[in-house]
């Protein structure tokens, strides 16, 4: 089974650019078949963590497919499903923490970052963070921390 086959539902010329490592972070919404809008690739097509969460990991298993399929690099393949699940969990966690735009900004050189070392067979970026990023996109972008509230009861 070809790789467009096993993912009909994304147009065959966005699975290319994936496996070619062309692809551009804020083009995942190609891969949301659940958009019923057509989108710009534009910052406002994710409003929420949830609306770049899906389509990022359906990105991450048209790559490891994609190393699967096209010579059977095991070390690849492991390299792209551990960093997919390692990477996705480091935007969740920086979500709870910092203010969405802020993250995105983020995920968007992240990813870009990535992209030029993937090129070269090197999928371990994913692995780790970028602090440097962090520095530039994160810090001064916290949310606020969650108000306590007290509730009064008075017993008769």
């Amino acid at each position: 089974m070809s790789l467009f086959d096993r993912f009909p539902q994304i147009e065959s010329s966005t699975i290319l650019e994936i496996a070619r490592h062309e692809f551009r972070p804020m083009d995942l919404y190609k891969l949301d078949p659940s958009a019923i809008q057509p989108r710009a690739g534009s910052l406002r097509d994710y409003p929420t963590f949830a609306s770049l969460f899906e389509p990022l990991l359906m990105y991450f298993s048209v790559l490891a497919t994609y190393a699967a399929t096209s010579g059977g690099d095991a070390g690849a393949t492991l390299a792209i499903a551990r960093g997919g699940y390692t990477y996705s969990a480091h935007l969740s966690k920086l979500n709870r923490r910092f203010r969405w735009p802020a993250v995105l900004q983020y995920h968007t050189a992240f990813f870009l970052n990535r992209r030029r070392e993937m090129v070269h067979g090197d999928y371990s970026g994913w692995l780790r963070s970028d602090t440097e990023l962090m520095n530039e996109h994160l810090f001064g972008h916290g949310r606020a921390p969650p108000t306590r509230r007290y509730v009064h009861v008075v017993f008769k």
